[in-house]
């Protein structure tokens, strides 16, 4: 269950180390993800700990790519007239938005199965 984050480990700091959300998460250690993880598969949620897995894995190439795609569509926008406030706002990376985004998704699709089995499987 942990070998997607080992793997993304080793990307982000050498072949993605110049990428910036493989190089904030390789900087920012986001052990919190991985502890979820280790938590799920000592609690014997094998399935719940996948999930989480690889959303964080295709989380974290799509807010890459799509971060680094809205910001260089962003900074075409900026003109001589924009405000130092837009040009900021123009500049910023949703990488990391995108990412959590994937994260929470994934969160919520765990929490629909557990409830599911508990209501209706009368199991958990």
């Amino acid at each position: 269950m942990l070998i997607p984050f080992g793997i993304l480990y080793v990307l982000s700091t050498t072949i993605f180390r110049e990428a910036y959300l493989f190089k904030w998460t390789a900087d920012d250690t986001y052990y919190y993800v991985w502890l979820l993880v280790v938590l799920f598969v000592f609690l014997d949620k094998k399935i719940y700990a996948c999930i989480l897995s690889v959303a964080n894995f295709i989380g974290i190439f799509v807010g890459e790519y799509l971060g680094s795609w809205i910001k260089q569509e962003n900074m075409k926008l900026i003109t001589e007239k924009t405000s130092a406030e837009q040009v900021w706002r123009l500049h910023l990376h949703y990488g990391a938005l995108i990412w959590l985004c994937f994260i929470l998704v994934s969160l919520f699709i765990i929490a629909i199965i557990h409830i599911y089995k508990k209501y209706y499987k009368g199991k958990c």
